[in-house]
């Protein structure tokens, strides 16, 4: 655990596989859908890679969501680069800051960089919050080849979509 997760009292518990994550929250009756259900516009690509892994943030002490799985964030290592596996709060919300704090933990203190990921209109202050900024294809190309080609070969339009395309250098 980083020193940010100790200062604020964060329990943070992975990595761990997706399917680790998932029956996590399930123990707990909220349910996560795989990301094969989840990412129907990048079920072909690397974005798909194997073995992603999580990190989980749990409720603080004292507070009524103490000890319950609350966010998670995911990534892979593709080609050199980290691919966002998503963040999610089954809430829906971001409460009290536990989206962000394990996010910031995935991506800032465990200096998973560059990295590259989709952002939805939740998620995307807090990925511009931690430094991310917006992308395009040069961007891709210019982190790797090989991700590049996969974007102009599987989802060429990508920059049409409702999520936003952010790179962290």
């Amino acid at each position: 655990l980083s020193w940010w997760s100790v200062l604020k009292n964060n329990d943070i518990r992975g990595p761990m596989s997706e399917n680790e994550m998932i029956a996590e929250f399930k123990k707990n009756g909220m349910s996560w859908p795989s990301r094969s259900q989840r990412w129907q516009n990048l079920t072909r690509t690397l974005f798909m890679s194997p073995n992603p892994q999580y990190l989980v943030i749990y409720g603080r002490k004292g507070t009524p969501e103490e000890g319950k799985p609350i966010a998670a964030q995911g990534w892979a290592k593709v080609d050199g680069v980290f691919l966002g596996q998503g963040l999610r709060n089954p809430a829906g919300i971001e409460r009290k800051g536990y989206a962000t704090d394990v996010a910031r933990e995935v991506f800032i203190l465990g200096n998973r960089k560059p990295a590259l990921l989709f952002a939805n209109n939740k998620s995307y202050p807090i990925f511009r919050g931690l430094g991310f900024k917006d992308a395009n294809l040069e961007d891709v190309k210019g982190l790797s080849q090989k991700i590049g080609e996969d974007f102009v070969q599987n989802i060429p339009d990508f920059h049409r979509w409702g999520e936003k395309l952010v790179v962290l250098k």
